[in-house]
């Protein structure tokens, strides 16, 4: 999970960028607007993606980890270029992920305690959006699964069911010698020349001291994905991965820069703990200390 602070600077600053862009393009000025705040409720959020539909700039999505009552993938969509943005409450979340909503007597409509790590983007035409959120259990054998939901309506409107499921293990035991599995930090780009959907994340495991970097694709608009390539350790450079399905076709050089450096084996637990501990604050009603007021703010 990243800092706050650094994924709310990184959203403004990609908001305001666009905003300066159109003014210089139709003023050959730069105009800045006030700060509009986008998610405008009482809980924290964090890792903020946004996406922008290539089709139609004013339309712009964006994601959090909500830590409102739902526990899951936030979402927050402006069809106006930024001024105004569908609200956080009562029902900002991706659906078909957690099994609770923002109201404790409405039960969800997912299978999971909760979900995060959100990554957004469009398909090349901007009639499909793509959003993919991480679910995971707080029970054995605390499954915990890469979940996509698509929108076809700008983001207005997400599926309730029949999501994707790009990967799926069990996280039970992440230390090392075990054979728990923890799929994290995961990213999403759309090649803008086929349609193809490339979904990268760090397969964290017991096997070593580092882990591996999986890239999945879809070549159907994102009914199913198949794991193409892996980097790591003694592995290949990102510079060689190759689709395994179209021999001597290296994946897209964009995708390329999300893989880095190997990623180190890192202690995910006490962050599912964490989560953990602000879910049962909320059904004891208490407010968790991560629950200050952390809204999430952007130039439009």
């Amino acid at each position: 999970m990243r800092p706050v602070g650094v994924a709310l600077a990184v959203m403004a600053l990609i908001s305001g960028s666009l905003a300066a862009t159109a003014a210089t393009a139709s003023t050959g000025s730069i105009t800045i607007s006030k700060v509009v705040d986008v998610s405008d409720d009482q809980t924290a959020q964090n890792e903020t993606p946004i996406a922008v539909n290539p089709a139609n700039p004013a339309n712009m999505i964006t994601g959090n980890n909500d830590w409102n009552y739902n526990d899951g993938c936030g979402v927050n969509t402006t069809v106006d270029g930024g001024a105004k943005w569908t609200p956080t409450l009562p029902g900002g979340f991706l659906p078909g992920v957690t099994k609770f909503t923002n109201d404790p007597a409405v039960p969800g409509d997912g299978a999971y305690d909760a979900g995060g790590d959100p990554t957004i983007a469009f398909s090349p035409d901007g009639k499909v959006a793509y959003y993919v959120c991480q679910a995971f259990n707080f029970t054995p054998p605390y499954q915990i699964a890469l979940l996509l939901n698509r929108s076809h309506d700008g983001g207005l409107t997400w599926q309730h069911s029949g999501l994707t499921q790009i990967s799926t293990f069990t996280g039970n035991g992440v230390s090392k010698g075990s054979n728990g599995q923890f799929p994290d930090h995961e990213n999403i780009h759309v090649d803008p020349a086929n349609g193809y959907i490339y979904v990268t994340w760090a397969q964290f495991n017991g096997n070593g001291t580092h882990s591996p970097v999986n890239v999945a694709v879809s070549r159907d608009g994102g009914n199913t994905f198949t794991v193409v390539g892996r980097w790591g350790p003694h592995l290949v450079h990102p510079s060689q991965v190759r689709d395994a399905d179209r021999p001597g076709v290296r994946l897209p050089a964009v995708l390329l820069q999300h893989l880095g450096r190997p990623v180190p084996r890192g202690r995910h637990l006490p962050r599912a703990g964490i989560r953990h501990g602000a879910q049962q604050a909320r059904r004891a009603g208490r407010r968790h200390p991560r629950h200050l007021r952390r809204d999430v703010f952007l130039r439009a």
